[in-house]
């Protein structure tokens, strides 16, 4: 390997070679240092075998430093870490405090016109069935979320 270093597992004590350059990429998509990577990595096979339900204090060489380890980051936040792709299926602890002020939640109402079909079947509905009909079957069908969503919108806090 041109540019070469090897990786030790924190749980089992086993090295493996891989390049700086696949650490790099990997540390950019986890938005994480190449130090972190190393410094945090857990092989696969502890992975598998966590994932299958052995508690990962059976398998720990060195307990006196993967207790170290995981008062610096949560056990949780370091498989996620290690997981081939799976760090959004997992919930990784964010180090930054979020920020109270923030807007949690953006909702844009967006009116779209009908299709000429659609607009021509409610029409030929309406005069089938009755405008005053369609409107209590209406009312029937969505009348208490719709009068739960005018009072949301009426008084959102």
């Amino acid at each position: 390997m041109s540019n070469g270093t090897t990786i030790v597992c924190q749980v089992s004590l086993k090295s493996r070679p891989t390049t700086y350059t696949y650490l790099q990429n990997k540390a950019n998509r986890l938005g994480v240092s190449v130090e972190d990577l190393k410094k945090f990595y857990v092989c696969r096979e502890v992975i598998t075998q966590v994932n299958k339900g052995k508690d990962v204090m059976e398998l720990v060489k060195d307990v006196e430093a993967f207790n170290r380890l995981t008062t610096e980051k949560p056990w949780l936040d370091i498989v996620a870490m290690n997981s081939r792709g799976k760090t959004n299926k997992r919930k990784v602890t964010a180090e930054a405090k979020p920020d109270i002020n923030a807007v949690t939640e953006s909702v844009v109402v967006q009116e779209v016109k009908l299709s000429d079909e659609t607009e021509a079947y409610l029409k030929r509905k309406e005069e089938l069935i009755g405008k005053d009909n369609l409107e209590r079957i209406h009312k029937q069908v969505w009348g208490a979320e719709e009068e739960a969503e005018a009072e949301l919108r009426a008084n959102p806090f």
